[in-house]
């Protein structure tokens, strides 16, 4: 899986190449639009998580990702993920906000178990995930252990615990002080690390101000821990996503 590894670390630099729409096909999910680009190779699938309220556009038409995947010989599965952050349940305190989000079953279940296997049959599936996105490819991966081959977490927050302050996640879950299960592990990514597969490409930048460089820090860390087949790329001067690098 090393060569897949390798290939992540091309698909994230910027560009002002424009994806022709016609090479975009736009499906249907249960009223969800899921847009999907096929390479004629077609190698593998990946599916493209994006960021908290960050629409798959933005990966479309203002990065390399597609062009180079779809060089590669990889079809791309890109859904709007929208405002998820891959709780497995609502709770008594998630914010109403948050109730009719997508939860992880939906992604499991529903996105890969249905759509992918019917669109791309026997094909590996890899999963590439931005941000928020980067949490629920670490969380889909170690639930689907034997499906997903290969996963990238670009600029991810994995262990809410870092922060018991952060909002969104009080929201999810309600206060760690009140319920610290839910935060250490019932919600947490990290505490399933050792049911992970996958092998792992992590990217982050110490200069990302959205999301602290720690989360994958300390992932990293505890993969090797756990010898589990990873790549840490560390970055100094990069924004949270693939925008333009910082001028310093």
């Amino acid at each position: 899986m090393k060569y897949f590894l390798l290939l992540f670390s091309i698909l994230i630099t910027t560009t002002n190449k424009t994806v022709p729409s016609k090479s975009i096909k736009h499906l249907d999910l249960y009223g969800e639009t899921i847009s999907c680009l096929n390479s004629t190779q077609e190698k593998a699938v990946i599916l493209f998580l994006n960021g908290y309220n960050f629409s798959v556009q933005k990966a479309i038409y203002e990065s390399n990702f597609i062009e180079n995947a779809l060089d590669r010989g990889y079809s791309i599965v890109m859904p709007e993920v929208k405002k998820t952050v891959y709780a497995k349940k609502n709770y008594p305190e998630t914010a109403e906000f948050l109730v009719s989000q997508k939860k992880l079953n939906y992604f499991t279940d529903t996105l890969i178990a249905e759509f992918v296997n019917t669109h791309y049959k026997r094909k590996p599936i890899f999963i590439y995930g931005l941000s928020t996105g980067a949490r629920g490819t670490l969380l889909i991966a170690e639930e689907l252990k034997e499906k997903i081959k290969a996963i990238a977490l670009l600029s991810g927050d994995f262990d809410q615990t870092l922060n018991t302050s952060d909002n969104l996640m009080k929201a999810a879950f309600g206060s760690f002080e009140k319920y610290p299960k839910r935060w250490q592990e019932e919600e947490n990514p990290i505490f399933r690390l050792q049911q992970l597969k996958a092998s792992t490409y992590i990217y982050h930048s110490k200069a990302d101000k959205i999301v602290p460089f720690d989360h994958s820090k300390q992932l990293n860390a505890k993969l090797m821990k756990l010898k589990k087949e990873n790549f840490f790329e560390v970055e100094s001067n990069q924004n949270h996503d693939f925008d333009e690098k910082i001028e310093k």
